[in-house]
């Protein structure tokens, strides 16, 4: 099965945040952020107050705001740490002033044996034993070969949305197949 396309900084900017999405370690990561942060905060705040000599209740105009501020980071955290990881990604592959944006012609077969991707700097075969597994979206099918790095494929570089599955069941049966003994 061969298919042509145009791979943009969109796509791009779609597997990172897919990544930003899935990967278990950037979750673990977020999450460390998400509930640190404001546990950090509150315990220096109780060493303060402990260490204040006053009662609780006289200070609490003062812990009383930092717990706000503490459960509002919890709770708008995630949304606003993935704007911002959008953000920046889409700034990397902008179109700079001078320079044409990051899009290359790809030539993508998907053979029993490989994928083998063609750039116009040369081509590269990956054997389906590398590939670490064969995930889709809407718009995507990544063909995943390490933690952070895939053969992208977008949804437009198909005919219509049954050359799109059928694709996918392709790719995931040859995947399949690969990992039997």
């Amino acid at each position: 099965m061969d298919i042509e396309f145009e791979l943009t900084p969109e796509d791009i900017v779609k597997f990172n945040l897919y990544l930003y999405d899935y990967t278990p370690k950037l979750a673990k990561r977020r999450q460390q952020m998400r509930f640190g942060a404001p546990a950090l905060w509150i315990a220096v705040m109780g060493v303060l107050i402990f260490f204040s000599h006053r009662p609780i209740m006289d200070q609490i105009w003062t812990w009383l705001p930092l717990l706000i501020l503490s459960g509002l980071w919890v709770i708008y955290y995630q949304g606003f740490a993935r704007r911002n990881f959008q953000k920046v990604v889409t700034r990397m592959y902008a179109d700079k002033k001078g320079q044409p944006p990051v899009r290359r012609n790809v030539r993508l077969s998907v053979t029993p044996d490989a994928v083998r991707v063609t750039y116009p700097a040369g081509h590269e075969p990956t054997p389906w034993k590398d590939i670490k597994d064969v995930v889709s979206d809407d718009d995507h099918v990544y063909l995943l070969t390490d933690t952070a790095a895939a053969h992208l494929i977008p949804r437009r570089a198909f005919g219509d949305s049954f050359a799109y599955k059928r694709f996918i069941e392709t790719a995931t049966g040859y995947f399949r197949n690969s990992r039997q003994p």
